[in-house]
This record gives structure tokens, sequence and C-alpha cells, in this order.
């Protein structure tokens, strides 16, 4: 996944409601910042810039997701662990 959205567009000084992204860090990074991935329904996300149910899986490829940290996270989660992608 493409980094520079996150890095350009959403600074971690921009305060988001914690319902709107899901946090991450990159795995590459020792001791990585904190990245604010912004959560979007499956039907709007484009799979590259947001993080939806069904892409979630690619962005664990190069981030360690931080479900518990927000609303968002944990609704997602808990979306994956019970397999209804189609309902977000």
């Amino acid at each position: 996944m493409e980094n520079s959205f996150l890095n350009k567009e959403i600074s971690n000084d921009v305060q988001l409601s914690g319902a709107g992204y899901v946090a991450a860090v990159m795995k590459s990074e020792e001791g990585g910042e904190l990245c604010k991935i912004i959560m979007a329904s499956p039907r709007f996300c484009g799979h590259q810039n947001r993080i939806c149910v069904k892409c979630a899986h690619e962005w664990a490829w190069d981030y360690t997701i931080l479900w518990d940290r927000t609303v968002a996270g944990r609704k997602m989660k808990e979306e994956l662990d019970r397999g209804t992608e189609d309902r977000l």
C-alpha cells in the first residue's frame, strides 16, 4: 500500500474521530510512527489509500494494524471475525 497518502494528507496532528480511521504502524520501521488509515465501506473504498473489510488483509502485509485503538478498528475487526464484509 502506498504510504504517501498517510504521510502527506493526514498528519498525526490532525484530530480525527476514532470512528473514522484505523490506527496502524508500518512494519518495516523500527519504532514506527502511528498512521491513520481512513476507513471506508467496500463500495467506496478504492482499496489504495483507505481501508475496508475487503482490503484489510492487504494493509496487514505492510502494517501492524492496531485494531483496539479506535472505534473503527474494533468495529472492522469484529466484522472481519464474523465474515460479514458486505454489511459495512
